[in-house]
Order: structure tokens, then C-alpha cells, then sequence
């Protein structure tokens, strides 16, 4: 499913539902108000695909190595836009790369990746048994025994990203993916994966 389809669903996701934990007011401002795309954003979707779906990255992406300005650079994002392509530089194409290299050189990380069978970009709806609101996710990535979510970060200090987990409510994404999984009938267990967004690329 295309991430345009999933955003299409008529269902609560986690990214919203985290909005409550500000207020409610929050919340209900943001279902009239979705989040705009921002840097990071497409960032992460950029280093998402080079760890997890490799072979989509030449479908997926154009990668343009000038400045964004002039007629050169505007045939170039129009002949990309109409093949559905998202435009980065050379530059954040060469890092997502390097990402995507550490990643599976870390024996633990490599070792959860190489499971056979697994899936990415799975899209799960459920109906919440409680509150009878109807919920979905999209699962970085879910194996037999596990799911995994990759995150990109500044630093990966147990303490840095103990505490950017914290202020982001990691521990509540995984709960509502795993609520998810539960309802659809499996039983996963959560396992995230970081890599910093700067050389050296710690994982």
C-alpha cells in the first residue's frame, strides 16, 4: 500500500494520538490540521527506504547534485514529479547511503534484518475494543518474532536518546503498534533501531 492509501484510511493513527498527551485541544486542532511535510520528514522516508527497501530507491527518488535554481533544475524536478519521484541532492542521497551501510554492518541491527519471510511498509487496521475507534498503523518492518521501527537521531547516547524517546513517546508508538498487531492476532515484540544522522553513523 502506498503511503497515499494509508493516509487515506479513515482511521486514527499514532502521530495524531499523540497529540492528546499535549491536550485535547491539541488533538481535535490537528485533525483539522495535519502535520505539513517538513526536512526531517523527508529525510527519514529518504533513509527508510535506503535501509529497508534498497531496491525502491532509483523508483522512489531523482537525485539532483546542483543548486535548485534555473531551467536546468526546473526540467529536472518536472521530469521527476511526473514519474512520482521525490527530488534530494547528491549530498543527502550519499549520507542516506552511508546510513544504510552502518545499519547492516551492526551485527545486532544485521542480524534482525536478515530474517527471512519479513515484510515492510505493513499497514495494519483494527478497531479499538474499548473505545470502538477505528485505528491503524504502518509497520517499518515486521518478522516472525519481531517488529522494528528505525529511527534516525542526533545522538544515540543511551542517555540523549533515552531521552528524546521519552519527550517523543516512543514507548507509546510501540504500545499502539503493538496493539495493532495483537487485534490482527499476532505477537510481536518491539525492537527499535537508531542510527545518528552524522558521521560516524553510530547505530
Amino acid at each position: 500500500m502506498s503511503g497515499l492509501a494509508y493516509d487515506a484510511i479513515p482511521a486514527i493513527r499514532w502521530s495524531l494520538l499523540r497529540e492528546a498527551a499535549k491536550s485535547p485541544a491539541r488533538y481535535h486542532w490537528r485533525l483539522e490540521n495535519p502535520r505539513p511535510d517538513t526536512a526531517a520528514m523527508a529525510t527519514g522516508r529518504l533513509v527508510h527506504c535506503a535501509v529497508l527497501e534498497p531496491d525502491e530507491l532509483p523508483r522512489r527518488y531523482a537525485v539532483w547534485g546542483e543548486a535548485r535554481r534555473g531551467s536546468d533544475w526546473r526540467a529536472f524536478e518536472a521530469a521527476a514529479s511526473a514519474n512520482g519521484q521525490e527530488v534530494v541532492t547528491s549530498t543527502e542521497y550519499e549520507r542516506a547511503l552511508a546510513m544504510r551501510d552502518a545499519v547492516h554492518a551492526h551485527p545486532v541491527a544485521a542480524k534482525y534484518l536478515a530474517q527471512k519471510r519479513a515484510q515492510t511498509e505493513v499497514t495494519l487496521t483494527w478497531t479499538d475494543a474499548k473505545t470502538k475507534l477505528a485505528c491503524k498503523a504502518r509497520l517499518d518492518w515486521l518478522g516472525r518474532r519481531t517488529f522494528i521501527d528505525l529511527k534516525t537521531t542526533r545522538d544515540n547516547a543511551d542517555r540523549a536518546f533515552g531521552r528524546v524517546a521519552g519527550n517523543l513517546a516512543y514507548h507509546g508508538q510501540m504500545a499502539f503498534y503493538n496493539m495493532g498487531l495483537v487485534a490482527s492476532g499476532m505477537k510481536r515484540r518491539a525492537v527499535i533501531i537508531a542510527v545518528e544522522s552524522e558521521e560516524p553513523f553510530a547505530v
